[in-house]
């Protein structure tokens, strides 16, 4: 089954956030793809990159809404702070996390080197999040954590 997690305050789906010179909602949803679509992130893995990703995220005042980790790929919907780009986020959370997978479960190569950024602007930030949550009947998980091949 896939990790997931959502942050408990819902008010932070709706409402806009303040920083010292700005008001704003900059959500963005993020998927970070493993190398050569490796099925790697599952069990103590997965747990462990959820770990990872809120530590780094919250060093770097970066909010998740939500997240999703499926054994090939990684869901994020992600608030940044007006002075962050999302390729400054991508890189933070992906190389801070790729160390410490290499540090604690020996896996070398974790990222692909590309990712996929959309703004999630005047959408339903809780339509995203609800999108999240039904990753492993898209991606077809079976009880094992590993996808299941279409025919």
């Amino acid at each position: 089954m896939a990790k997931a997690y959502f942050d408990p305050e819902v008010s932070r789906f709706t409402a806009p956030r303040k920083s010292t010179s700005a008001k704003h909602r900059l959500d963005y949803h993020l998927v970070l793809p493993t190398k050569y679509r490796r099925g790697v992130l599952a069990g103590e893995v997965a747990d462990r990159l959820v770990e990872v990703t809120r530590e780094i995220c919250a060093t770097k005042r970066y909010l998740i809404l939500g997240m999703s980790v499926q054994p090939e790929h990684v869901h994020l919907l992600l608030g940044l702070p007006p002075d962050a780009s999302v390729s400054e986020a991508v890189r933070a959370i992906k190389g801070m996390a790729a160390a410490e997978m290499r540090r604690t479960h020996g896996i070398q190569q974790l990222w692909a080197d590309g990712y996929y950024a959309e703004t999630v602007g005047w959408k339903n930030p809780a339509q995203i999040k609800a999108y999240l949550e039904r990753q492993d009947a898209h991606h077809g998980t079976g009880q094992a954590g590993r996808p299941r091949r279409k025919s």
